[in-house]
């Protein structure tokens, strides 16, 4: 997957199953966003309470958008994930508990 570099990043998208206001993980993900952005200076686009369903589509418009890196902040978004083309335009990272536990414990994790 190609990669953008830092100062390539103009804007930036979380996209969250449920609200931002549920006191948990999807809360978590959305400030955690909204932190990165203002301390990197790049605009911060919150998509939330989509659900589980396809999310292919909201990705598309945002990256259409100008979004340069999506965050797809769900493990039940890996579904749609893989189903987009093999070398998207734009940076994606799916965000799961168990992929934030290994970067945290793993210094070697990719």
């Amino acid at each position: 997957m190609g990669g953008a570099f830092a100062g390539e990043v103009k804007s930036i998208a979380i996209l969250t199953p449920e609200e931002g206001t549920d006191y948990g993980w999807n809360q978590q993900g959305i400030d955690a966003a909204k932190a990165a952005g203002k301390a990197a200076g790049v605009e911060v686009v919150v998509a939330q309470g989509l659900g589980y369903g396809d999310v292919r589509p909201t990705l598309r418009e945002l990256a259409a958008d100008g979004a340069s890196l999506l965050i797809a902040h769900a493990s039940g978004y890996n579904t749609s994930r893989p189903r987009s083309p093999r070398k998207p335009r734009f940076p994606l990272r799916s965000s799961t508990r168990r992929t934030v536990w290994r970067k945290a414990s793993s210094p070697t994790t990719r």
